[in-house]
């Protein structure tokens, strides 16, 4: 009985989630680094992967976009649904990852504040990659955990996919795992055996971004505010918010 109310009110505060973040998805145009992020990924596979490398952008979210982009279309609400996406799988990991360590009334809790808390909100919203990184963090923090309680291969196996996934995400969320790092290397007082388990585990996560690495190099073009006017212009501009780019 008590598991089906977890269950019951852990689909309601995904619901919850959804909603704060389906509500006004659409009313508002496009600002500058939507706009970006759109003209990122218009061109061939090879331009794309040398515009975000240019400017230290990893590849996750954009490729993700290009993709829905020829499934959902490219209106604001239906470009956004990738974030509102992002946003209730954070808000579910946010859930289980505090059944773990809070039980129940702490997982319920922790979830029904990050579906309604004003920033994650507006990430879930917008058409960029901190809806990425926030799912990545997530991700990173609950497999962790999981890892540290019980040692084993698969569970250091998934951090290291999802430290590479939040590598892949945003460039910031390295600050997050030289954290974790710390404290599973410094704090934990697990065997030596299993924190060689978690160096394995990082060294898997520099083997998966390993290949982006090797895009970053000086060489790429840059580009500049006019690239996007001009992506604007062509692809009619009454969407977007033009006031909101800088030469700078």
């Amino acid at each position: 009985m008590q598991k089906n109310r977890y269950l019951i009110l852990a689909v309601l505060a995904l619901l919850i989630a959804a909603a704060m973040r389906i509500l006004g998805a659409g009313h508002t145009p496009f600002w500058s680094d939507e706009a970006w992020n759109l003209w990122v990924v218009q061109s061939d596979f090879h331009t794309d992967v040398a515009r975000l490398a240019a400017n230290h952008h990893p590849p996750a979210y954009f490729w993700t976009l290009d993709a829905w982009r020829h499934i959902a279309g490219e209106s604001k609400i239906a470009l956004s649904f990738i974030a509102i996406a992002a946003g209730m799988l954070t808000t579910a990991v946010v859930i289980r990852a505090g059944k773990d360590s809070l039980g129940v009334f702490g997982a319920l809790a922790a979830g029904l504040i990050f579906a309604t808390f004003e920033q994650s909100v507006y990430y879930g919203q917008s058409i960029r990659h901190y809806s990425f990184l926030l799912l990545g963090a997530a991700l990173t923090l609950w497999l962790l955990n999981r890892a540290l309680r019980r040692p084993t291969w698969p569970r250091f196996i998934a951090y290291g996919v999802s430290v590479a996934f939040t590598a892949y995400s945003l460039y910031i969320g390295v600050f997050i795992v030289v954290l974790q790092a710390f404290a599973g290397f410094f704090l934990w007082r697990g065997a030596r055996r299993d924190k060689l388990k978690l160096l394995a585990a990082y060294g898997l996560a520099l083997l998966l971004f390993a290949p982006w690495l090797s895009e970053q190099h000086p060489n790429h073009p840059q580009w500049t505010p006019n690239h996007v006017r001009d992506y604007i212009g062509r692809s009619g501009g009454a969407r977007f918010r033009t006031d909101s780019f800088s030469d700078a």
